[in-house]
This record gives C-alpha cells, sequence and structure tokens, in this order.
C-alpha cells in the first residue's frame, strides 16, 4: 500500500519537473547577456572631452551697502578621466578626476559689463552615480542620467584693466553635477558617449572687492555648463 502511494506521488511529481525544466528562468534581454560582465570584470575606464559653453561666478562683495558682482565666462573648455564599475540594476558608479577652464571676459557690478581678462580653473575628484536605462532591442543607444559630488580647486581672479582684481580664490570647494546623455555602442567592449553636464561649486573661500586689491571675505558661487564627448572601454 505505502509503495503504491510513493509510486503514484512519484508519478504526479514527473510532469511537474518536467514543465518547470521546460520554462525555466526567462532568458536575459536582447543586449544584456553577461552586459556587467563582458570581460571578466565588471569595471570600465573612460576619458571625455568637455566643451564649456557657459559659465559664471556670481556672489556678494560684502559693505555699506554690499554689491552684488558676476563674472561671466566666454566658451572654455576642459575634460576628465574616470574609472568604473558596474552595480546592479544598470547602475554605473564613477571616480572621475575632472579639470574645467574657463576664460572670465566679462564682470558685473550691477551696472555696465566691465571688460575682464581673468579665468578660473577648477580641478579635483568627482563620484558619479548614473543610471543606463534599459536600450530597445536592436538599438545601439543607451540614455544615461546621473548625478555627482566631489572636492574641487578653484583657482580664480576676474579683473580688469586698470588694475582691480574683484575676486581672488585658490581653495578646495564643495561641489556637485548633475548628467544626462546617451551612450553609443562600437562593439560589446566599448562605446562613445555625449552628454550635458551641469556643474556647481558651492562657497567659494576668497577674497573680493570693488577697487584695487580685494581684501574682503566673500563665498560666491561657481557654475558652468557644458557638453561632454568621450569614449568608454570594459576592462
Amino acid at each position: 500500500m505505502r509503495s503504491g502511494v510513493v509510486a503514484a506521488a512519484f508519478a504526479l511529481l514527473l510532469p511537474a519537473a518536467a514543465t518547470a525544466q521546460d520554462f525555466g528562468p526567462p532568458p536575459p534581454l536582447p543586449g544584456e547577456e553577461d552586459s556587467a560582465f563582458i570581460s571578466g570584470l565588471p569595471m570600465t575606464t573612460g576619458l571625455r572631452g568637455s566643451l564649456a559653453f557657459s559659465g559664471d561666478v556670481h556672489g556678494t562683495i560684502p559693505g555699506s551697502p554690499p554689491r552684488g558682482f558676476e563674472a561671466k565666462a566666454q566658451t572654455g573648455g576642459g575634460g576628465s578621466l574616470y574609472v568604473g564599475t558596474r552595480l546592479p540594476y544598470n547602475f554605473k558608479l564613477e571616480i572621475e578626476g575632472l579639470y574645467r577652464y574657463l576664460p572670465l571676459n566679462k564682470v558685473d557690478l550691477g551696472g555696465p559689463a566691465i571688460a575682464s581678462d581673468g579665468h578660473a580653473h577648477v580641478a579635483g575628484p568627482m563620484i558619479n552615480l548614473l543610471w543606463e536605462m534599459p536600450a530597445m532591442p536592436g538599438v545601439p543607444i543607451t540614455p544615461v542620467i546621473g548625478m555627482g559630488v566631489g572636492a574641487l580647486y578653484v583657482a580664480s581672479n576676474p579683473n580688469d584693466s586698470i588694475g582691480t582684481t574683484y575676486f581672488r580664490s585658490t581653495t578646495w570647494n564643495l561641489a556637485y553635477n548633475f548628467l544626462t546623455g546617451a551612450e553609443f555602442a562600437l562593439n560589446d567592449t566599448s562605446r562613445l558617449s555625449a552628454m550635458y553636464s551641469w556643474l556647481r561649486v558651492e562657497d567659494v573661500r576668497g577674497k573680493c572687492g570693488a577697487f584695487g586689491v580685494p581684501t574682503a571675505t566673500c563665498r560666491p558661487k561657481l557654475t558652468t555648463q557644458s557638453v561632454d564627448f568621450g569614449i568608454e572601454m570594459d576592462l
């Protein structure tokens, strides 16, 4: 009797096991086959060149009354080198060494703009977290969004032709950025990228003034926008 019950149970389990084997785990989507481990390690490295099409340093000069100032940049440039690692759910973490050069050609003190021949050098490490949106099957373009935080060194000195330096800074400061763009696959292990970047450096510590050598302590902000073109490879 007992052997008959065991045989009947075994006979019922066989079709279920066969059904489970037939269905099994779902196959990976196109483009996701071992995408995080294409070359054996979930690591990437890349290089970006930047066209900084907008930028400014703006703050307030202490005094009675205080005066606002804004040093505006013409087109600048820069670049970055980074290494990254792939995370679950299409996230990617990057450690980036960044550099921007902004030629500051105008200073606004609330009246007519004053010609300037100053500059701003921005450099330092950033940590970026990016999300690669799932791509459509057969389409080699992957949209990307993300943000980052870091510490950037700012050397800035907007000045005019009569010897006034409106702001001078050579300090490290907190920075953050927002990124969006797309990656274009070249093959299974490399891709091109085109990104828009908005970068803000908060409370740039320095000296500012409206005449001669700056003596008042101030903390303006530096903002720049750029288009970044790059190439990335899996390690």
